[in-house]
């Protein structure tokens, strides 16, 4: 187990090398949704201006990005 500096800690999992099970302390969950406020508030900000349908490509593009990151790594 990996103490990460009080907000989360990891377990490396034994049958996948690449992988740990995170969870996050007691710490983060009091602020968890001061953490998620702030967050769309930046998403809102950082998609100004942008119509539903670039909005719609944008999500899906950056899927397939994630999805081929995962192939990168034999996930």
């Amino acid at each position: 187990m990996k103490d990460e500096g009080g907000l989360m800690f990891s377990i490396d999992r034994p049958d996948r090398r690449r992988r740990a099970l995170v969870h996050l302390t007691d710490k983060v969950r009091t602020i968890r949704s001061d953490v998620q406020a702030l967050r769309s508030g930046i998403d809102t900000q950082a998609l100004a201006g942008f119509t539903s349908d670039e909005h719609d490509q944008l999500a899906g593009l950056l899927s397939r990005l994630v999805n081929n990151l995962h192939s990168l790594i034999g996930d």
